[in-house]
């Protein structure tokens, strides 16, 4: 069973499909998200320009779904302002959208994008704390199952052992 979430979990990691998952897909992107954030803070306060700076970190994460659309959104960011094109993504929700404007206006776009990146880390760790509160119901029904079933079969042995005394 655990063998079987991890894998559908690395290909959620990796897949578009992986996005629209329930349990899993918030925790994809906002892990995907917080990843691309915190690199392009690094590399864009590393001097690199931020059409170079972007591609770079969304060659970094590992999906390759959200890696493709913020690639694409690198040659968006000569032709219009940063934030509309990270908002056209719509992986950024308009909160952090206006962050990235109101960043792009000051000149501090490598702060915002770290306060973006450690935003999104708490947002991950909302969702990984509410999947596995979800998951803990599910694992305590399995295991009085397997303690049943031992019970059971314990039960009729000794049974079958009294009746043929």
């Amino acid at each position: 069973v655990i063998f079987l979430l991890w894998q559908i979990f690395k290909q959620a990691l990796v897949s578009e499909r992986g996005l629209s998952l329930p349990v899993i897909g918030p925790s994809v992107r906002y892990y995907n998200l917080s990843s691309f954030s915190r690199l392009l803070a690094i590399s864009y306060k590393a001097g690199i320009p931020i059409t170079q700076a972007i591609m770079l970190s969304a060659d970094a994460i590992p999906n390759k779904f959200m890696s493709e659309i913020l690639i694409r959104t690198s040659a968006q960011v000569t032709k219009i302002p940063i934030a509309k094109a990270f908002s056209a993504t719509r992986f950024y929700t308009p909160d952090l959208v206006m962050k990235i404007e109101s960043g792009d206006m000051s000149g501090n776009l490598d702060k915002v994008f770290y306060e973006i990146s450690e935003t999104i880390n708490l947002k991950l760790e909302t969702a990984i704390t509410s999947a596995l509160k979800l998951l803990e119901p599910i694992l305590m029904i399995l295991i009085g199952c397997v303690i049943g079933y031992y019970a059971y079969n314990l039960m009729g042995t000794i049974y079958s052992s009294l009746t043929n005394l």
